[in-house]
């Protein structure tokens, strides 16, 4: 497997866990987050780790 494989899974799944948590999708949201965008800003970092906690 080549790494662009697991790094568009790791992805998908960070956006699975972003949608199951309605503050982090309303948070975002009032950021105006481009979802096609491949990086997050400071303050949508700061939104998503509110939401999931430290990694």
């Amino acid at each position: 497997m080549n790494a662009f494989v697991f790094s568009e899974t790791a992805r998908r799944n960070l956006y699975r866990w972003m949608y199951r948590c309605p503050s982090i999708r309303e948070g975002l949201a009032a950021l105006g987050h481009d979802k096609h965008r491949k990086f997050f800003l400071k303050p949508e970092v700061e939104v998503i780790v509110r939401g999931l906690g430290e990694p």
